[in-house]
């Protein structure tokens, strides 16, 4: 194992390949059957990223870009049921109907909400300092301005 930071590298015997675990996994015991189970959160990178690559950007928050990415296909899936229960909703004449249209609505995922969707960066995963114009947050995104990727920005000066 090699530690660097918060990451930890683990190299698998059977396989040359290289998996990225979390610093805080968990290895649990299982006292009934005399062996040892770990449970560990690995971020599988392989094909996406080179350890040994020190330009590589290592997304942090994995579990949260998958959730993330789970609640946006949920909010397309339910789209035109939920916009159809808010119209109905509006349009409701009486009170019963009202609440039951109501209850029609809370009964459909959470997650199919979209304002449980939260834009994170293309590249690291970082949910604050959002652009929406580069889809990345502030600092890939004053990087690549630098590094000239996107032409015609000029550093401020007056």
């Amino acid at each position: 194992m090699i530690f660097q930071g918060k990451v930890i590298l683990c190299v698998n015997h059977k396989s040359s390949d290289l998996s990225l675990f979390l610093y805080s996994h968990r290895i649990y015991e299982n006292k009934k059957k005399n062996h040892v189970r770990k449970k560990l959160s690995i971020l599988n990178l392989k094909k996406r990223l080179d350890p040994n690559d020190k330009y590589t950007v290592i997304k942090r928050h994995e579990s949260k870009i998958q959730r993330n990415l789970k609640r946006k296909y949920m909010i397309e899936r339910y789209k035109e049921k939920r916009q159809q229960l808010k119209k109905y909703i509006s349009e409701a004449s009486s009170p019963i109907e009202y609440v039951y249209w109501k209850y029609k609505l809370s009964t459909l995922p959470r997650d199919s909400c979209p304002v449980r969707y939260r834009n994170r960066c293309a590249i690291t995963g970082r949910a604050r300092g959002y652009y929406s114009f580069f889809g990345l947050c502030r600092h890939q995104a004053r990087s690549l301005i630098q590094k000239m990727f996107f032409p015609g920005f000029v550093k401020a000066s007056w």
